[in-house]
């Protein structure tokens, strides 16, 4: 996190400088922005890596546990597919975004640093935990234990409550791909047996 104090207060200040020589040039008498392009070229890009930097800043650390990887890699997937991101920064912004002795950073660092290793390090974080095969068996089993936690004398949920965990399981196997029609049959009577004859 340091490493990002530090990254920001340079970009900052070299954006308060731009910003200053932009004010300059635009308030000057007879003024000509087009002789001017470098400068406003400097700043979008500075912009762009400002916007970078904080992408990075926010984005959901992830330390290898397969309920952990869609959320981790729809956020870190902007900085994936940015051309703009040279592939060197693209594996230290990887290595800054798992969660320091887990599996997951053990893995990318596992790689050295350079702009070749980048796409191998997302490659293996992507076969060891982002298999849509163990996703879907990872979502599908989780909706079991809710059924059978929801049978269970000792725990009662609500129905709304009840009904946002099924929601939350039955998106993520939708971003999978998985359809209605692919669960329907085995998750409604499941469901069907918790609920009260009142309810249904």
């Amino acid at each position: 996190m340091e490493h990002f104090k530090k990254k920001r207060t340079v970009v900052r200040s070299a954006f308060t400088r731009l910003y200053n020589a932009i004010n300059d040039v635009i308030s000057a008498d007879g003024a000509n922005l087009t002789d001017n392009f470098d400068l406003l070229a400097d700043f979008d890009l500075l912009g762009e890596k400002y916007n970078e930097l904080f992408a990075v800043i926010g984005t959901k650390k992830f330390g290898g546990e397969i309920k952990d990887w869609l959320p981790f890699w729809g956020q870190f997937s902007k900085i994936d597919s940015d051309p703009n991101i040279d592939e060197a920064d693209k594996l230290q912004y990887l290595i800054q975004v798992t969660l320091p002795s887990t599996r997951a950073r053990e893995l990318v660092e596992s790689f050295p640093p350079s702009k070749e290793n980048y796409h191998k390090a997302v490659d293996s974080l992507k076969s060891r935990f982002g298999q849509d095969d163990l996703l879907v068996e990872f979502y599908v089993r989780e909706l079991l234990k809710l059924t059978i936690s929801m049978n269970s004398r000792d725990q009662k949920v609500k129905l709304p409550t009840l009904y946002d965990r099924i929601e939350t399981q039955l998106r993520a196997l939708e971003s999978l791909g998985v359809t209605t029609e692919k669960y329907a049959a085995m998750l409604f009577p499941l469901v069907e047996s918790y609920l009260s004859e009142e309810v249904l």
